[in-house]
């Protein structure tokens, strides 16, 4: 090949989107037969996936490696599917011992697969859309699928729906020619809206009626959406964080209560954790961070209690926080001129919540006698 030839192929290769060129360069039939001839065995999960990706020549074909590997592995548990279905698996070892799932097993396990493979891999909770149907879409999020990285560049990948389609396409495949392996996030969203709108992979994110009616994305010409800086911004998040912004968004897109319900229950999980927190501190004697925690969960539980009910376990997790938070007040005011009054106040919140959970618990009725004797002795 000349100079001049070799210059020009080399231009116009630059000139492709990155997407295009790692589909032309990849041939995935190889990896494929691969992965459908290996079998689990009891060395584990982290020695099988180092094996399982060991002919991937670059991330591209590692990440195929799981992803082909689950879609035959994990059969769909449609027992489960149904709401108000107890969940089976609690763990990646129930997934693997079971060998089904739903989306969120199969979500979860390419997860974790991906994360022993050292590719960036986010499991994505969100809305799915039969395109040929006419039902309406749910109006709670009824679907997962992932999110990955692959040379500093994010993909989707939905390895539940390839499972389901392995023996013939389906709608989606047969309109646009494509599946369901790093997708094109501008096909994608026509049958899956995440949660989180940064997960869309698109300059200007669709709304949920968008999405519902089937309406083309706008074009990216007009937009200032960054979706990559809105990733790295939620990766920063802790777990419960993050659990509390993709409820959040969900209720933003659709505000119906059983939304503003599970909202509720994120921050209240968040609660509860700085409630624990706060416990560690105290139980050390670090009372100043001890009641930062307090303060911290306090706010939280009295965010979640606006948008849902408290399960029992909830208030009396609640009613103690109350409890140990006055007695840190008790403690940093023992010394100062500063009144007991906020201290007595807290007190008798705690008791009033401990109190209507009519609970014979002796917790319970030992926290109770000693909330009456302090007050009784601070008034």
């Amino acid at each position: 090949m000349g100079i001049t030839k070799f210059l020009c192929f080399l231009f116009v290769l630059l000139l492709l989107p990155k997407q295009i060129v790692s589909q032309i360069d990849t041939d995935f039939k190889s990896i494929d037969q691969w992965s459908t001839k290996q079998i689990l065995k009891d060395t584990g999960l982290v020695a099988f996936t180092e094996h399982l990706i060991e002919p991937g020549r670059n991330e591209a074909e590692r990440l195929r490696a799981i992803f082909t590997f689950i879609a035959h592995f994990l059969e769909y548990d449609n027992s489960s599917a149904h709401p108000g279905a107890k969940r089976k698996n609690q763990n990646i070892y129930d997934i693997l011992r079971n060998k089904k799932g739903i989306c969120w097993d199969y979500a979860q396990l390419l997860n974790k697969m991906s994360q022993i493979a050292g590719i960036e891999c986010i499991t994505v909770v969100g809305f799915s859309r039969d395109i040929e149907a006419a039902r309406p879409v749910a109006r709670q999020p009824d679907h997962a699928w992932n999110l990955v990285r692959i040379d500093s560049e994010y993909y989707l990948l939905d390895v539940t729906w390839a499972s389901n389609t392995k023996s013939r396409p389906d709608a989606f495949q047969r309109l646009f020619a494509t599946d369901y392996f790093l997708t094109n996030p501008e096909l994608f969203i026509k049958n899956h809206f995440p949660a989180i709108p940064a997960f869309q992979l698109l300059d200007c994110p669709i709304a949920f009626e968008a999405f519902e009616y089937n309406e083309v994305p706008p074009s990216s010409s007009n937009c200032k959406f960054n979706f990559r800086d809105s990733i790295d911004s939620y990766k920063s998040l802790s777990y419960l964080d993050q659990k509390i912004k993709e409820a959040h968004s969900v209720y933003i897109s659709l505000p119906n209560e059983k939304n503003n319900r599970i909202w509720g229950h994120a921050i209240l999980d968040k609660a509860l954790d700085l409630k624990e927190n706060g416990d560690f501190h105290f139980e050390k004697g670090d009372h100043q961070e001890a009641k930062v925690k307090y303060d911290q969960a306090l706010v939280l539980f009295a965010d979640g209690e606006k948008r849902t009910d408290l399960f029992p376990w909830q208030k009396e997790a609640k009613g103690f926080c109350l409890l140990n938070y006055a007695q840190i007040l008790y403690r940093l005011h023992y010394q100062s001129d500063q009144s007991f009054d906020i201290v007595i106040y807290n007190l008798k919140q705690a008791r009033d919540v401990l109190a209507s959970l009519h609970s014979s618990s002796i917790s319970i009725q030992s926290a109770l006698q000693q909330i009456d004797h302090q007050i009784s002795v601070l008034e």
